[in-house]
């Protein structure tokens, strides 16, 4: 039996279908399957793990920041959404990120919310 958590709106939904019931590890591919699987896969089609590679966890909290921010001189404006999501969502995104481009190197640390506050 899957445990459960509360949900949107106080329902009970499956642990793990909302980001905010999800593990960090988890919770950044929930975002990241909500945010970036439309144009970007993780091993794949505009291959994030090949987009990241060569990139510390910090380049990657930056470059999502950037997206997240949206600022008017951002190169990235003009052909990337706006990145929509909570500081903690944010945060599980570049631990999944960090995963994908450094996978020896991915640990409880590196992926937790902690690590990116």
């Amino acid at each position: 039996m899957r445990k459960r958590c509360a949900g949107p709106a106080g329902g009970r939904e499956p642990k793990a279908a909302t980001p905010a019931c999800a593990t960090p590890p988890a919770r950044g591919k929930l975002v990241f399957a909500g945010q970036c699987l439309a144009c970007h896969t993780a091993d794949g089609y505009r291959s994030m793990k090949r987009l990241m590679k060569g990139r510390d966890a910090a380049s990657i909290g930056n470059v999502v920041a950037m997206l997240h921010d949206q600022e008017k001189e951002s190169p990235y404006r003009s052909f990337m959404p706006p990145l929509a999501g909570t500081k903690e969502e944010v945060a599980a995104l570049v631990g999944y990120l960090d995963s994908l481009a450094n996978p020896a190197a991915a640990t409880p640390a590196n992926t937790s919310l902690a690590a990116a506050e």
